[in-house]
This record gives structure tokens, C-alpha cells and sequence, in this order.
């Protein structure tokens, strides 16, 4: 999917397939189907197989070719997207990782904008909190995260005001967030050479801020040097 439009196209074709075929799928036994991308969750009848559905959807087009996962079926486990969905007396979710992901993220000693490393965390306890659907799962969820942060070097002082601050989100009511009047964001890109940039960032806010109180601004920096750049000759 190199082109711009690949996966806009992708989209609009795998609808239209949809469209087309959901009575066959039916028919075949698919109790519930539902797919995100090119990822799709699909429940069966007890006695129909995924190898066969699976089967069936392949004979539907020329061009396309679906493979399948199943149950585990001793853990009565399914990972889909980034959550493992268990069997129990109902289900649980938890956040799933690959066999191959290795701990690997934005190191606590990166020189970018601190904002960043703040996101690598607080983007994995965003995912815990939407994904972990009991307390002792999201509590082991947030042991996994601090393991992986001190792996990477952040202090755990900082990671667990991360995991406060969601917390505090999370179950604090805002009574004027409705009411609050929409604000038109603005996107200003800054080379980012350190505590100078930032120091010009937060000049910028202030000053748009202050003539314009109905504009948002974002700052996005952009990390001008690169390794490579230290390296005249390639071969």
C-alpha cells in the first residue's frame, strides 16, 4: 500500500464486499463479524469451522485471500488488533502484545522534546485503561508498563504521575466540558534544538493565546539533526 489512496481504496472495496456478501456469510454460519481494516473478529455456529468459512470467503473474489486464527484453545484465548480477548463465564480483554515485541521505545535519554517521551508512556496507560476490563488486569497492565519504562531509562517517579494524571481524567466529572465553545486549532512546526525551542514555543502559545483566546496551538518540532548526518561518507 504505497500509494496515498491504497488503503482509502482498500476500504471502499472490502464495504462494498461486505455489502455484498454478508447474507452468504449467514447462511455459512458467521454469528457476528465484525472488522477493522484488514483485521476481522468473527464468531460460528458450534457445528461450523473457521477452516471452511475461510474457505468459502476465498472462492468469493479472485483477488483477495483471507487467513485465519483460532481460539486457543486450552487458554480459550484470541488476540485481535492490540487485545487478547478470553473466554470466561462472559469474556475479559487485556492488552496484547506479539511474541515478537522486543521492549523497545523512545529512550528515556532520546534528545527530543520531553512532551514526547511523556506520550511514549502515557499512550500505553491510554491503551490499559480502554482495553483492561477489570481493575486486576489494568493493575497488571501498569506493572508491565513500569517494567518497560525502566528498561528504557525513565524514572519511575515520572511514569506513575503519568498513570495518576489518567487516573484523575478518568474519574473526574467536568461540568463546563460541553459548554465550552469549540477552538480552531493551529499547528506551528519548530526546529528543535533543545530548551531554546521550547522557550520560543511557549512565547508563541502566549502570544496567539492572548490575541487570539478561540485558537488552540499545537506545537510539533522537528528534530533537525540525524545520526546519518554525522556520517560524510556512505557506502
Amino acid at each position: 500500500m504505497g500509494a496515498p489512496l491504497a488503503p482509502l481504496m482498500a476500504e471502499l472495496f472490502m464495504q462494498g464486499y461486505e455489502r455484498k456478501h454478508m447474507g452468504k456469510l449467514k447462511d455459512i454460519g458467521v454469528k457476528y463479524w465484525r472488522r477493522y481494516v484488514d483485521d476481522t473478529i468473527v464468531l460460528l455456529k458450534l457445528e461450523e469451522t473457521a477452516e471452511n468459512v475461510a474457505q468459502f470467503l476465498n472462492k468469493l473474489h479472485p483477488s483477495i485471500k483471507f487467513t485465519f486464527e483460532e481460539e486457543n484453545a486450552s487458554e480459550h484465548t484470541l488476540p485481535f488488533l492490540d487485545v487478547l480477548v478470553k473466554k470466561t463465564e462472559g469474556y475479559t480483554t487485556s492488552v496484547y502484545r506479539k511474541p515478537s515485541f522486543t521492549g523497545l521505545m523512545t529512550k528515556w535519554l532520546s534528545f527530543i522534546p520531553k512532551r514526547y517521551k511523556h506520550n511514549a508512556i502515557s499512550t500505553m496507560v491510554y491503551r490499559a485503561f480502554n482495553v483492561s476490563s477489570t481493575y486486576q488486569i489494568l493493575h497488571n497492565e501498569f506493572d508491565v508498563i513500569r517494567v518497560l519504562a525502566r528498561k528504557n531509562g525513565y524514572p519511575l517517579n515520572f511514569v506513575e504521575k503519568i498513570i495518576r494524571d489518567h487516573f484523575n481524567h478518568a474519574y473526574t466529572t467536568r461540568s463546563n466540558k460541553n459548554d465550552a465553545p469549540a477552538k480552531e486549532n493551529i499547528i506551528f512546526r519548530i526546529p528543535y534544538f533543545g530548551q531554546c525551542s521550547q522557550i520560543y514555543a511557549k512565547r508563541i502559545t502566549a502570544a496567539v493565546k492572548k490575541v487570539y483566546p478561540q485558537k488552540d496551538v499545537r506545537i510539533v518540532y522537528d528534530v533537525t539533526k540525524k545520526i546519518g548526518d554525522g556520517f560524510k561518507y556512505k557506502g
